[in-house]
C-alpha cells in the first residue's frame, strides 16, 4: 500500500508519538491476516493515535483490541460474498446510503435514522447478525475510502455524515440497548472515521436519547456533531453543494430515476415487511402476500402443478398461533396441457397460478376450496403432504411424483392439486395477521420473465444503491479532488456529472482539519 499524502505534515512531536507506538503494536499487527495489510499502516495507526488524543498507552491499548477483534471476527473476509451475504432485511430496509461528495471531495454518507425500524431489524436477523452487518457496512466504507486514498495519493479515507431523524420516534430499552452495543463496537474498533456529523430534523424529545448516547463517544466524536433542527439547510450549504445533498432534505440531487427520494442512492427505511420479520422473505426472492385471518376461520390456497415440480411455502404470523397443514391430490385431467400450461401458467375457472420456475419468486396468484374435490370417492386419494401441526412460522417443500406414462391418451397423472389450510378457528377472539409465500420450481424451465414476472422494486433499488456506492468510488478514485470555493453552484463540482467524468487536473485544497483518516458511520467515528 503506498503512502498517504496527509492533509497536513506531521509535527516532528507526533511523528516520535507515532514511532513509540509501532514500537508497542509491532507484534500485534504481525498476527494480522495478510488482506488486513491497511492496519499495519501509519494511517491506520494514526487514526487510533487520534482517538486516543494521542496518548500512546491508550492507543496501544485499543490496537490490540482492533487486531483482537478483526482477527475473532475474519473482518477481512466480510466483503467476500461466500462468507458473508448480506441479510435481506438490512439490505432493503435499514435507510443508508450514498448522496455525493462534500467540497472537498470527500463522500457523503446519508442515515435515515428515524425511519429506521432498528428494533424490529434486529428481531428478523437476530442482535448477532445485527453486529455483524454492523461489521459488513463497516468494511464497505473502508474499502471504498482506502481504494480514492490509494489512487489519489491524498487521504480520502474519511466523509462527511448526515443523519436525518426525521420521524423519529422515542427509543425504548431494547433499541437503546442495540444502539449502545453499536455506537461501542464502532467506538472501538472503527476510530477517526468521520469529518463532521450533521443530526438534521432533530426533535425535541432526542435530546435525552442524546445525553445518553454520546456518553458513550469519545470526546473527539462528539466535538464533530451539530445538532440542527428543521432549518439545518443553510448550515449543510456552508460544507456540502445542493447538488450532492439529496432532493428530499432540501438539495438538487435526485437519482437516475428522478426520485427525489434518491432511492436508488439511499435506502428510505421504513416499517420492515412481516414478510422479513417472520423469515418468509429471507432469500430476498419476494415476500409473498399478507392476509388478514379473521378470528374463527380459516384460509386456504389452492393450486395445480405438473407431475415433478417441487413446491415450497413458508410463512409467519405476527401474535399467537395458528394450525397449518399441506395436503394433495393427483390429477389426471390433460386438457390443462395447453401452451399457458407449458409455459407455467394454469388456469382452472377463477384460479390463476403463476409458476417462476428457480428464480423462486412469490406465489401471486392463488385458488380457493372451491376448486378443491369434495365427493368422499375422490377424497380417498388425498395424500397428507405436511402433518398437522399449529405454530407461528412454518417452512417446507413438496415435490410431486413424476408422471411415469407421460400418453395423455392412456390416462397417466399429469398434475397435481395442492391445498394449504391456515386454520384460526380455534381463536374467537383473536384475528390473526398471516404473511405467506408459495414458489413453484419446474425442472429445466427458466420462468419469471415478461408480463409475469413478479416485480420486486425494492430488491431492484437495493442492487442499484450497490452500483452507486461502486460509482462513488470510482468518482474519487478517478478525481484527485475538487477545489474548495464557497456553497454556490459554481466552481464546486458536481458529483452526478462527475461520475462519468475522469480528471486528472483538477487541485486540491484541503481544509484546515487536521489529519485523521477513516471512514464514517451513523453518528459515531
Amino acid at each position: 500500500m503506498p503512502p498517504l499524502e496527509p492533509d497536513a505534515p506531521l509535527s516532528s512531536a507526533r511523528a516520535l508519538k507515532l514511532a513509540e507506538l509501532r514500537s508497542l503494536v509491532v507484534s500485534s499487527s504481525l498476527k494480522l491476516h495478510a488482506a488486513d495489510v491497511y492496519w499495519t499502516t501509519d494511517h491506520a495507526l494514526l487514526r487510533v493515535l487520534s482517538a486516543r488524543s494521542d496518548d500512546v498507552i491508550k492507543a496501544a491499548a485499543q490496537y490490540e483490541g482492533i487486531v483482537n477483534f478483526r482477527i475473532q471476527k475474519e473482518c477481512h473476509r466480510f466483503l467476500d460474498p461466500t462468507f458473508y451475504t448480506e441479510p435481506e432485511s438490512m439490505r432493503r430496509y435499514f435507510g443508508w446510503g450514498f448522496a455525493g461528495v462534500d467540497n472537498d471531495g470527500f463522500p457523503v454518507l446519508v442515515e435515515r435514522i428515524g425511519k429506521n425500524d432498528v428494533l424490529s431489524l434486529s428481531e428478523a436477523v437476530g442482535t448477532d447478525e445485527f453486529l455483524r452487518w454492523v461489521i459488513f457496512y463497516h468494511e464497505c466504507q473502508e474499502k471504498m475510502m482506502r481504494d480514492a486514498s490509494m489512487a489519489t495519493g491524498r487521504d480520502r479515507h474519511k466523509m462527511s455524515v448526515l443523519v436525518d431523524l426525521a420521524g423519529y420516534k422515542l427509543a425504548g430499552p431494547a433499541t437503546l440497548s442495540i444502539i449502545f452495543a453499536r455506537t461501542r463496537m464502532e467506538e472501538d474498533n472503527y476510530p477517526e472515521i468521520v469529518r463532521r456529523i450533521f443530526l438534521i430534523n432533530v426533535p425535541s424529545l432526542f435530546s435525552t436519547l442524546w445525553g445518553v448516547v454520546s456518553a458513550f463517544m469519545d470526546a473527539g466524536t462528539r466535538s464533530k456533531v451539530q445538532l440542527l433542527g428543521s432549518n439545518y439547510l443553510p448550515t449543510l450549504l456552508k460544507y456540502i453543494n445542493a447538488s450532492n445533498i439529496p432532493s428530499f432534505l432540501g438539495g438538487k440531487l435526485a437519482d437516475e430515476r428522478a426520485d427525489p427520494q434518491c432511492q436508488s442512492m439511499v435506502a428510505k427505511g421504513g416499517v420492515l415487511p412481516l414478510a422479513f420479520l417472520t423469515g418468509v422473505a429471507a432469500d430476498g426472492n419476494g415476500i409473498g402476500e399478507e392476509v388478514k385471518l379473521a378470528a374463527g376461520t380459516t384460509s386456504s390456497i389452492v393450486i395445480c402443478v405438473n407431475a415433478g415440480s417441487t413446491v415450497t411455502w413458508a410463512w409467519g404470523i405476527s401474535e399467537k398461533d395458528v394450525t397449518f397443514k399441506v395436503e394433495a391430490r393427483p390429477d389426471t385431467a390433460s386438457s390443462k396441457d395447453t401452451p399457458l400450461a407449458r409455459a407455467g401458467i394454469i388456469e382452472t375457472g377463477n384460479m390463476k397460478t403463476s409458476f417462476y420456475g428457480i428464480h423462486r419468486l412469490p406465489f401471486t396468484q392463488v385458488g380457493d376450496d372451491a376448486t378443491w374435490p369434495t365427493s368422499s370417492t375422490t377424497n380417498n386419494d388425498i395424500i397428507s403432504v405436511s402433518p398437522v401441526e399449529r405454530g407461528k412460522k412454518g417452512k417446507g417443500t413438496w415435490t410431486a411424483p413424476p408422471n411415469l406414462n407421460v400418453d395423455h391418451a392412456k390416462g397417466g397423472i399429469n398434475f397435481y392439486r395442492i391445498r394449504l389450510t391456515w386454520d384460526n378457528t380455534s381463536s374467537w377472539m383473536t384475528s390473526k395477521h398471516l404473511v405467506r409465500r408459495v414458489d413453484v420450481l419446474l425442472d429445466g424451465c427458466d420462468h419469471g420473465k415478461g408480463a409475469n414476472r413478479a416485480v420486486d422494486i425494492d430488491g431492484e433499488l437495493a442492487c442499484e444503491r450497490e452500483k452507486h456506492r461502486l460509482k462513488i468510488a470510482q468518482w474519487i478514485t478517478t478525481n484527485t479532488g475538487v477545489t474548495t470555493t464557497d456553497a454556490t453552484d459554481d466552481g464546486v463540482v458536481d458529483s452526478l456529472a462527475a461520475l462519468t467524468v475522469t480528471s486528472s487536473e483538477a487541485v486540491v485544497t484541503d481544509g484546515a482539519e487536521p489529519h485523521q483518516g477513516a471512514a464514517a458511520v451513523s453518528v459515531t467515528d
